[in-house]
Parts: structure tokens; sequence; C-alpha cells
């Protein structure tokens, strides 16, 4: 009699682990995790539509560095100095600067980091390939 009570206890504490033992939703997977969430259930907030993922994407900054040049997205080339000082720095701590450093020179691509980065350009990406 003890036997069957032990066997009928293990049997309910492993139900959820091994398939065929108990009420386990799926082969090898814990009746827990089967459950399917609430309708009612918001989905999580920091999950990001296509669209709005491309809006953020759109909002940062662009730079190439073309030897000892800078380029604004599809602006004229200008001392890059220049372009850093001319930068929106309103919300320069949310907004990332993406820096395409592939044609430029190390120096260049370093000053102009820094120069980021004292306005207040938390981040910073620079591609050099």
């Amino acid at each position: 009699m003890g036997l069957a009570v032990i066997i009928a206890l293990v049997a309910a504490y492993l139900s959820d682990c091994i398939p065929g033992l108990g009420a386990g939703g799926s082969l090898g997977v814990p009746q827990a995790e089967t459950k399917a969430p609430a309708e009612s259930e918001a989905p999580a907030a920091d999950s990001e539509t296509p669209a709005e993922s491309k809006a953020a994407e759109d909002a940062g900054i662009s730079i190439a560095v073309k030897g000892e040049q800078c380029r604004q997205g599809a602006g004229a080339l200008a001392p890059c100095p220049e372009i850093c000082a001319a930068l929106d720095r309103t919300n320069a701590a949310s907004t990332h600067v993406e820096v395409d450093a592939s044609s430029g020179r190390h120096g260049t691509v370093e000053s102009l980091r820094g120069c980021l980065q004292e306005a207040g350009f938390v981040d910073v990406r620079v591609r050099s390939e």
C-alpha cells in the first residue's frame, strides 16, 4: 500500500514533465507553458510595428565621412566641425547618430566622434565597412 502511494505522488509530481503521465499539454512541454495568453492581455508596450520601427530609424542622424570632409544625409560635403556644430542638440541624448566612416580618415572620424559626444549625443554608431 505504501509503495502505491509513493508511486502515485511521484507520478503526480512528474506529470507535467513526462509525456503521457498526466494532463500536460504537448509532448515534453509542461502544462503551465501550454496555456494560451488571455485575449484581454495587451501586447507588450515595447513591441513596435515595422512602420514604427522604420520611423524610429529615420529619426536618427546620418553622417558620412569622406576623407577629411563630412556630409549630413544627402547634403554637400563640408568640414566635419561645421557639420557637428550645425546639428540640432535639443534631443541629443535620445537621438542616435550613424557615422559612415568607410571612406574617412581615422583622425577625422575620431574628431567627429569626440565632437558628437561633447554635444550630448550618447548613441553614436560608427560603421567602418
